[in-house]
């Protein structure tokens, strides 16, 4: 099972910050969004977990946004993050199961319609999502896909009218099919709609994902997200593909939050199993692999394939952390496994002197990095 918590946290480090002590301990991955961390005020670690993290600079006293990841050490060899948006909107993790299936997620903060965000980065609030939905069209033939945050859109009872899937190319007309449609009809304690709303449910039709918000599936899954005085709402979603929503569990609206935010925490259960080992026993251990020579021309193009996404990653350690989990996932996956008896002495032809020297360099950088960050 793979559990994932996500909160709007409403300024996490900002003031005093709400607490994280309720999360329950089996929570592998906790996806905090609007957490206004700057430059001066960064979330903290929490003890287990890794962290990457991203924000807008600040405005006045605080950051703008902010998305924060923590990824639970004994799954994190198997997950990297992928892709931030060049405005912070979303970030891209990508998650590996035990049979080396892809799923990619999307964290995601919107800000509200009435947001000036929108005219200082000079974006079309009419069309809010189409970053999203560009990203969503490039990934969805490589892995499943799932959306999760605050979208500030208002979808009433609302869902997509079209799904697709691989075992069936003809698409499902909703509403069209009474069975169909009665599965994944909506029932939510929100009837408003806003045009952020409108334009979530067309990217949901436009795409074959399917609004889990209020299904009756999921009971708990109907209430508001966002508890405020003026008026409450339904913001927060959890939208997925049909191959997620087979494997999704449970999905629940949490009520005990802290009082310093006014959004309820998403929490959902995924029949997903990881490898999950203690970490400091490297999963890709490689005193125990020999390279298969002859699938080197395999292992080239995977590298090909997967290591030009990171030159979109800034912070160096989260960059360490995908390149030496990308490298050593292809060297495994290329590798037969031998006993540590049996082991051949000769090495890997696959690790050169150019190979050590560029792993020498980014560990350098990596430290040097981090001595800075110690100086500040």
């Amino acid at each position: 099972m793979l559990r994932i918590l996500s909160w709007n946290c409403r300024g996490f480090p900002w003031n005093k910050g709400p607490k994280l002590s309720w999360i329950s301990n089996d929570v592998d991955i906790i996806l905090l969004v609007e957490t206004w961390e700057h430059e001066e005020s960064k979330v903290p670690n929490i003890d287990g977990f890794t962290l990457w993290s991203t924000w807008n600079k600040r405005s006045s006293r605080r950051g703008i946004g902010g998305i924060a990841c923590y990824i639970k050490k004994n799954i994190s060899p198997y997950v990297r993050l992928y892709k931030n948006d060049p405005y912070n909107q979303f970030s891209w993790i990508e998650i590996r199961d035990i049979n080396n299936k892809k799923s990619y997620i999307a964290i995601c903060y919107f800000p509200p319609i009435n947001s000036n965000f929108y005219k200082k980065k000079n974006l079309d609030k009419t069309n809010p999502y189409n970053s999203l939905e560009n990203d969503i069209s490039s990934l969805r033939n490589d892995g499943n896909i799932l959306l999760i945050g605050d979208f500030n859109a208002r979808t009433s009872n609302n869902q997509a009218i079209i799904l697709s899937n691989c075992s069936n190319p003809n698409p499902l007309w909703l509403d069209e099919d009474p069975i169909l449609a009665s599965r994944y009809k909506r029932s939510s304690e929100d009837l408003g709609e806003n045009l952020f709303g409108s334009e979530l449910v067309k990217l949901c039709s436009a795409q074959d994902l399917i609004i889990c918000n209020g299904l009756k599936k999921w009971p708990n899954s109907s209430k508001m997200t966002c508890i405020h005085g003026l008026g409450s709402s339904m913001v927060d979603y959890v939208i997925s593909d049909l191959p997620l929503y087979n494997e999704m569990i449970n999905f629940d609206i949490l009520n005990e939050h802290e009082p310093d935010s006014d959004h309820r925490p998403l929490l959902i259960t995924l029949n997903f199993v990881m490898h999950r080992v203690p970490i400091e026993n490297n999963t890709y251990n490689q005193k125990n692999l020999i390279f298969d020579k002859n699938k080197k021309d395999l292992f080239l193009n995977e590298l090909k394939t997967n290591l030009p996404p990171l030159s979109s990653i800034d912070n160096i350690e989260v960059l360490y952390h995908n390149f030496t989990t990308t490298l050593s996932y292809s060297i495994k996956k290329f590798s037969i496994e031998v006993s540590n008896n049996k082991r051949n002495s000769k090495t890997n032809p696959w690790y050169d002197k150019d190979c050590k020297n560029a792993r020498r360099a980014i560990k350098e950088a990596v430290d040097d990095s981090l001595k800075m960050d110690d100086r500040k």
